[in-house]
């Protein structure tokens, strides 16, 4: 089974409905929107076509997800669906299309987009809804689908790229939803006939692209599906894939000839305001040297959490297995080491971290091979709590987690993390697997992020992790000027404030996330109250407290960054400003857990 064994009595009531309307948008007999005809009964409103395009530069894409359907019934349909995202995509439009005529959305509170939305349906009229149902879930409501018409629904959004272990661009587009969901420890009805449909009716997939790099590309490549490629330059190559319902993530990876520089996007918002976005590469030449390594002299513990439950069967628990034995055989003397796997519980291998000894790697060798999925549901908190006890300052303690990410209450693993002295990161296991988790906790605990396909090579991403594990203090983000510009709003906010306005002035702020919580990045984002930026300067500090500058100018952002630089500002003040976050959502048309894009045919309101 694909499905992560959860028990229900995990879940706040919140989760479980959140999950149980997830399964019902797949309880239809093909694959598709979930429809409902007079009197509440099911059709199916089949998926006739999905094409993806995407437009990469450096760690920034812009997404347009085209999605057709037909209503094949002799009645009128209200239909509802499902699809995944990655976690860092942010959606920012849409288009609704039905039969000849278009309908554009607008971001609003969700419980007034809600009451529109219900306004219009219950009018007769064409109307669409999109909405979160998690972080890399969206969820689509189109109203009033008349029998034989032929719906097109369009989303635009951004996501960030990520930077894998070997420095190459990682580009991800998820196509599963339903295998990172489960209750009560089984595989759900709704779950095996969406399964069934998918097989019964494959959907014709196009996914498009380009990669442009500020540094020359020497290739492209797919680790999980056949790809065209072609180079319209040295620093820009096209990529496709055209198939029928491919299966698991599809990911593209682009490798640069170098490192990228530090670079500074504007992009401006009528004539009185702008966002910024200014990213910084740790692995750059004008990072080499700029400040001396202060090593750590601190014993070393790391603790190696692996993920036992039902979720991981087959391939992925064979594939963390041999990460784990990669990890046990480049551990340094000196270092102490355990191995904690959980599921519904978790248990440890040796009562505390033991030394590592050619004993000790023998246990946990023997150990390995027996290793199994059969630790059934997937409470990564309860295990989090035991294994992040209180931390000895004369330790450095650091956690690698390896999981499909399909587990219980992953915010609350986030906030354990955030609050814990311990490093967390994180490797994604599998053909598919949730970023929100992987991603989610690794930034909550100063840790990094990594992914390990079904069929990628895993010894650079094992290799990295532990580098980084073992590695001394990284340098951290002090402070961001913002010069010649009046700033709003930025990202990251003050150190030990996080959720707060800054202290500092308009063109000025501290980190608020510490230590950099990225793959060799830097990240900060900045709402301006003009269109003017003449240069930013970040301040970079090392573990000792000595501190060095480096510049970036600004120059016109070559794809949209409005949705990314919202998502960073509203990242740092979810916790405790809620109506803030709505109100900066609808500014800049987002969608997010508090706000919904809705759609209402223009002849709602004519007599």
């Amino acid at each position: 089974s694909l499905f992560a064994p959860i028990m229900v009595d995990q879940l706040t009531d919140d989760q479980i409905a959140e999950f149980r309307e997830a399964f019902d948008l797949f309880a239809v007999n093909e694959a598709g929107l979930a429809g409902a005809a007079a009197g509440g009964a099911r059709r199916g409103v089949p998926l006739c076509a999905l094409s993806v395009d995407l437009h990469v530069v450096d760690c920034a894409a812009r997404m347009v997800m085209v999605q057709e359907f037909v209503n094949r019934s002799g009645e009128p349909l209200e239909a509802t669906y499902a699809f995944p995202t990655v976690a860092s995509c942010t959606i920012s439009g849409l288009k609704l299309r039905i039969d000849d005529r278009t309908i554009t959305g607008v971001v609003k509170p969700k419980h007034q987009a809600k009451q529109d939305y219900a306004a219009a349906t219950a009018a007769g009229y064409g109307a669409c809804l999109v909405e979160k149902g998690g972080e890399d879930l969206l969820r689509v409501r189109v109203g009033e689908i008349q029998p034989g018409a032929r719906v097109v629904v369009e989303l635009e959004g951004a996501l960030d790229v990520q930077v894998d272990a070997t420095g190459a661009l990682r580009v991800v587009v998820p196509t599963e939803v339903a295998s990172r969901f489960g209750l009560a420890g089984r595989p759900t009805e709704q779950s095996e006939m969406a399964a069934q449909a998918a097989a019964a009716a494959p959907v014709p997939v196009t996914i498009t692209g380009s990669i442009t790099s500020s540094s020359p590309i020497t290739r492209i490549t797919s680790p999980t599906h056949p790809i065209t490629t072609t180079a319209t330059s040295d620093r820009a190559h096209t990529f496709a894939l055209s198939c029928t319902a491919p299966t698991g993530d599809v990911v593209f990876a682009a490798a640069p000839e170098a490192p990228f520089l530090p670079r500074c996007w504007v992009q401006p918002l009528g004539p009185d305001a702008a966002v910024a976005s200014a990213l910084l590469f740790l692995d750059s030449p004008e990072m080499q040297g700029l400040l001396p390594v202060e090593e750590d002299s601190r014993r070393r513990e790391l603790v190696f959490v692996v993920d036992r439950s039902g979720s991981m069967a087959g391939r992925k628990i064979q594939r963390a297995v041999a990460a784990l034995q990669l990890f046990l055989r480049s551990l340094p003397l000196g270092c102490c080491f355990n191995i904690v796997s959980f599921g519904s519980t978790h248990s440890s291998l040796f009562p505390q971290s033991t030394p590592y000894t050619e004993e000790s790697l023998s246990a946990a060798s023997s150990f390995l091979e027996t290793m199994a999925a059969d630790m059934g549901g997937t409470e990564l908190l309860r295990c989090l709590q035991h294994v992040l006890a209180p931390a000895d300052p004369a330790i450095n303690h650091q956690v690698i987690v390896l999981t499909d990410g399909e587990v219980c209450d992953p915010e609350g693993c986030f906030h354990l993390a955030r609050s814990s002295a311990w490093k967390v990161h994180t490797i994604g296991v599998g053909r598919c697997v949730s970023q929100a988790l992987v991603l989610g906790l690794a930034q909550a605990g100063s840790g990094y992020f990594e992914f390990i396909g079904d069929t990628e090579d895993m010894e650079p991403v094992v290799v990295k992790q532990l580098q980084r594990a073992l590695a001394p203090p990284p340098l951290a983000l002090s402070r961001v000027e913002w010069v010649g510009a009046e700033v709003e709003l930025a990202s990251p906010i003050n150190p030990g404030h996080r959720g707060r306005a800054p202290r500092q002035g308009p063109a000025s702020h501290c980190a608020g996330r510490q230590p950099i919580p990225r793959v060799g990045q830097v990240l900060a984002s900045a709402l301006l109250r003009s269109p003017t930026l003449e240069l930013v300067r970040f301040h970079i500090k090392n573990a000792a407290g000595a501190t060095a500058v480096l510049e970036a100018r600004p120059v016109t952002a070559p794809v949209p960054i409005v949705p990314s630089v919202g998502r960073e500002l509203l990242l740092d003040r979810q916790e405790s400003h809620t109506q803030q976050c709505v109100d900066l959502a609808v500014r800049l048309q987002l969608v997010t857990r508090q706000t919904a894009l809705v759609a209402v045919d223009d002849r709602v309101g004519e007599p």
